[in-house]
């Protein structure tokens, strides 16, 4: 859910020309449908109060009687006009004669009936607020041979406001009948059925209008009855097909369902806004061996009419927004446990997967014990179920009982699945099972408020973890996973506010980014560390509870937290969540002595990445809570609060060293004087372990951005990270290998033939070379957990740099597993991949291809891929840009085309043909993917490496105006990247290319 402090009362107002291209030939009834726009509510409700009812129906009615006599009174003195007109016209030529009775062409933005060639009734994205659905009955008859299915929904409506038309959205539906039925207080009909005068559809938004004779009983119910076809696809949205091949070799057609955030109206007609929640009931055709899942437990089963098929009927749902609502038609099969509370929780996947579904299946019930104590309100339905999809586009999708993952996202084969996949499995369930709280029992009004619902899963994925796998210690890892993404995207100008205004589904799907998921978190987690945790949660637990199959907005949550902190933050809540959540970017705070020793001066900017271009301070301030330690007690944080733009803080004795935003739980960078940076690069050369861990991770962060944008000099930086040779944490050292594996990108792209990449590879290689010694080929039984993920992290940087000892046993692994089935071990499969195949032999890359095509286990078979794709062969690369685009092949899956391309583009020579391929097969792209998919962002960003010169980018972004979304968020950050990254080069590529001649490398591996 996205912060919006300003509640919006959204008027439709729009004036109306003589000339507008609107129907007349209707009645009047027909005319004010398609010319006004009411106005929408905050919240869709039905006033309980018959009083207020009837005042609402009579006003309304008032209002409505105005507005026709308006529009006679209109029509009647057009055409007096239009007959004066004619009447002085009457002697010129029959040309001219006319003219003043053709009508000015549509405005292009208008959304027409393009059947009937007349103006739809509703140009809002929106829906009106004029009915509002209380619950479906929806019956599906697939057929998955023919990739058809019919289908029937009956949709009860209460009537909010006057109206003769019933505005919901379908997409892709094709409709055969509607019915309107006149619900009695019993919810049975004694009216007869009401036929639409006309129906008409908008495209553009999705829409279809049913317009009836008479206008609609306000405060009355109605029973909406549409019937429908459609074609089933294999795409990743809607209800769509996906299929897998068994260990038998035989293939098997699963139908499953993705609906967030737009695309439940792409599987039967609804009112597909997150306001408009409703109950949910389905029914189901399926052949006898078929099993049907949907949100809710099975109600019965009976035999279908044609005596062979059965059809499930399913229990209703409780009230839920329609991008909730979920259905999988396969002949999966479950591990099952139970909670304390009695939730039955159930994981499915295809039968021979089932043994990989145990681990995922204990993790779940103990999570989701853990969230019902600690949001104090239990799990409100009778079962949750959890199914690993073959096809599935994102990580795993929260549906309200009926949660759906990719299969990597869900099943752990502990002879198969590295430490690091079995990390991956528990945080999707946690952040999943998290949703069903924040997200489903409290959803948010619109879109805009979509960060508080994925930021907050995206933080409590970490208390999940935690609460199960204490000995992971995951929350260090908070930093790497979610602190730097978000510092890292926050950091362009074009970024965005995390609370959004969004107008159309492009916009919405573009929220779906790494500010909401990951600043969301980092807005969150500073804010527990501020309030404290017990206050923070006492705050969501009321929160909760107020507005439990509802909706709310960013600031009803906030009003919560506020009334839950201490007297002292009470009033600083709001404020302070106001200027992180309405304005763009994050700040950076500067550090320097005061005259007064024990003082400091701290100074507020926006941070952003330089592009060579001049720009101007945007004037941005936040409200920081600031912490700090300092040399004269490391291990005691001190607290202050700044809001203004410089502020002077007292920090009782004069020190060596200053570090602010202790363990980093603050989401601001910080940049220190000359002064106060040599103190701190001094403490770490000297004995960096008086900082904690987070600390140092935090510090060798804040350094090298400094570094990046020109605040600290890099000879500087450099020698500062000579000390990574005695760091052992896995934390600090992953960030800095990580910091200097950019340095080492940026230099292969820009300064490509000067030796500087190599030399840079050899520093790192040399760096990381006693923890390589001592890691490299371990077994898992051998190291500490915390060497284990270190393991991952050296040793793979290493190999992959091409260190040749490692490239040759990698190799040796790999052609063993390939000509004798000899096992790898499970920790070690991935860069046994990688390395080989990125540095192996064509004949080797080609038995792995061999290898790929006839795996079953989803992890080695999407390891076996990644590693494939690495691969710096030009002609291995076409040959995957081809699988790609071939029609005929699904060797590729659609969900792995994003990894493909940018795993194809990370090498130089790469980089050129996949961003060829991109803009060649761009429309097909677009029509598996969407424009705005997180797949379709992933690729674009990837592939745009390749750009390294400023015509480059002009070229880019002409390709994209043509294409019609050069104005989408995406796209300018991508283009701006390049521009940071052409900027860096032209200002300190040298610069690190003499460093690296200056300081020679003796003792690389």
């Amino acid at each position: 859910m996205s912060s919006c402090w300003r509640k919006t009362d959204r008027k439709y107002n729009r004036v109306v020309y003589a000339d507008d291209a609107v129907d007349l030939s209707g009645s009047l009834d027909d005319v004010s449908t398609q010319l006004i726009q009411p106005s929408q509510p905050r919240r869709v409700t039905v006033p309980n109060d018959p009083d207020e009812m009837f005042r609402r129906a009579t006003d309304e009615r008032k209002y409505k009687y105005s507005l026709v006599s308006v529009l006679i009174i209109g029509v009647f003195l057009i055409m007096m006009v239009n007959l004066g007109l004619g009447y002085r016209n009457c002697g010129r030529d029959d040309e001219e004669k006319h003219v003043h009775f053709v009508p000015h062409p549509v405005k292009k933005d208008y959304c027409m009936d393009k059947t009937t060639g007349l103006l739809f009734p509703w140009q809002d994205y929106r829906l009106p607020g004029s009915v509002s659905p209380q619950q479906y009955d929806i019956f599906i008859h697939p057929n998955l041979t023919e990739r058809t299915y019919s289908g029937r929904v009956k949709v009860v409506v209460a009537v909010m406001e006057a109206t003769s038309t019933i505005i919901m959205h379908s997409d892709k539906n094709n409709i055969t009948s509607a019915t309107l039925l006149l619900l009695d207080d019993d919810k049975t009909s004694s009216s007869p059925p009401l036929k639409p005068v006309k129906q008409f559809k908008c495209d553009t938004n999705n829409m279809i209008a049913f317009q009836f004779e008479q206008p609609l009983l306000v405060g009355s119910s109605y029973e909406l009855q549409i019937e429908f076809e459609s074609t089933l696809h294999y795409g990743l949205d809607g209800l769509y097909l996906s299929k897998y091949t068994d260990e038998a070799d035989k293939q098997h057609v699963i139908a499953t369902t993705q609906f967030e955030s737009v695309a439940a109206r792409a599987a039967f007609p609804c009112f597909d806004e997150p306001a408009f929640k409703a109950n949910f009931s389905l029914s189901v055709v399926r052949d006898d061996k078929q099993l049907v899942l949907f949100n809710t437990p099975l109600k019965e089963s009976k035999t279908f009419e044609d005596g062979v098929s059965k059809v499930d009927i399913f229990e209703p749902t409780v009230k839920m927004s329609s991008y909730l609502v979920a259905f999988v038609i396969s002949e999966f099969i479950s591990t099952t446990c139970h909670t304390t509370s009695g939730v039955k929780v159930s994981v499915y996947s295809q039968p021979d997967k089932v043994d990989d579904t145990m681990y995922a299946t204990n993790f779940s019930c103990q999570v989701l014990d853990y969230y019902e104590k600690l949001f104090r309100i239990p799990y409100p339905l009778p079962k949750l179920d959890l199914v690993a999809i073959p096809d599935f586009a994102a990580g795993a999708m929260e549906n309200w009982g009926l949660v759906t993952y990719r299969q990597t996202a869900l099943l752990y084969n502990p002879k198969t699945s590295s430490l690091q996949d079995k990390q991956w499995v528990a945080k999707v369930i946690a952040h999943e099972l998290a949703h069903q709280w924040f997200g489903n029992l409290v959803t948010m009004e619109w879109w805009d408020d979509l960060w508080l619902n994925e930021g907050f899963a995206s933080y409590m994925e970490y208390k999940g973890m935690d609460s199960v796998e204490k000995e992971w210690n995951v929350m260090s890892d908070f930093l790497l996973d979610h602190t730097s993404n978000a510092m890292d995207a926050d950091s362009f100008l074009n970024t965005h506010k995390i609370s959004l205004k969004t107008t159309n589904s492009l916009e919405i799907a573009q929220l779906f980014d790494t500010i909401t998921y990951d600043k969301g978190a980092c807005i969150i987690y500073m804010l527990i560390d501020w309030l404290g945790k017990d206050d923070f949660f006492s705050g969501i637990t009321a929160y909760l509870n107020k507005y439990a199959y509802s909706n709310a907005e960013n600031g009803d949550l906030i009003n919560y937290l506020a009334e839950a902190s201490p007297a002292a933050k009470k009033g600083k809540v709001a404020k302070m969540m106001e200027t992180w959540t309405s304005q763009s970017g994050l700040p950076i705070v500067h550090v320097s002595k005061s005259t007064n020793q024990s003082k400091i001066l701290l100074k507020q900017t926006r941070f952003t990445f330089p592009t060579g271009k001049s720009g101007e301070d945007t004037g941005e301030l936040w409200d920081i809570p600031v912490s700090y330690v300092t040399s004269n007690n490391p291990s005691m944080s001190h607290r202050y609060f700044i809001s203004g733009k410089t502020t002077e803080v007292d920090v009782g004795s004069t020190f060596d060293w200053i570090k602010l935003n202790h363990n980093q739980a603050g989401y601001y960078r910080v940049n220190y004087d000359h002064e106060l940076w040599d103190g701190l690069l001094s403490q770490m050369t000297t004995d960096h372990r008086i900082f904690s861990s987070s600390d140092r991770v935090g510090l060798i962060s804040d350094a090298f951005i400094s570094a990046y944008v020109g605040l600290m000099k890099y000879d500087r930086l450099l020698e500062m990270s000579k000390y990574l040779v005695n760091e052992a944490n896995y934390a600090p050292l992953s960030t800095a290998v990580s910091e200097l594996a950019t340095i080492d990108k940026l230099l292969r792209f820009h300064k490509s033939g000067s030796g500087a990449s190599d030399m840079m590879r050899s520093y790192i290689k040399s760096l990381l070379s006693s923890q390589f010694d001592r890691l490299a080929w371990k077994t898992t039984n051998q190291l500490s957990l915390e060497d284990v993920k270190l393991q991952q992290a050296v040793v793979q940087t290493v190999c992959l740099m091409g260190h040749k000892p490692c490239v040759k046993e990698a190799t040796r692994l790999l052609e063993d597993w390939l000509v004798n089935a000899t096992a790898i071990p499970s920790n070690w499969i991935s860069l046994v991949f990688n390395t080989a195949l990125k540095h192996g032999s064509k004949s080797t890359w080609d038995r792995a291809w061999l290898a790929y095509l006839k795996e079953t286990d989803p992890n080695v078979n999407s390891k076996l891929l990644s590693g494939l794709s690495l691969t710096t062969d030009g002609d291995k690369v076409m040959f995957l840009h081809h699988k790609l685009d071939d029609d005929d092949s699904d060797d590729i899956k659609s969900q792995d085309h994003a990894k493909v391309l940018v795993y194809t583009s990370s090498s130089l020579s790469g980089s050129t043909l996949a961003w060829n391929f991109v803009k060649n097969s761009w429309s097909k792209l677009v029509e598996i993917h969407g424009s705005t998919s997180f797949a379709m962002r992933y690729i674009v960003s990837g592939c745009l490496r390749s750009l390294i010169q400023e015509k480059e980018i002009s070229a880019a972004d002409k390709f994209f105006q043509e294409q019609k979304i050069s104005q989408l968020s995406f796209i300018k950050k991508s283009l701006e990247s390049a521009r940071v990254r052409i900027n860096w080069a032209v200002n300190n590529a040298a610069t690190v290319d003499n460093w690296l001649h200056d300081n020679p490398i003796h003792t690389e591996l």
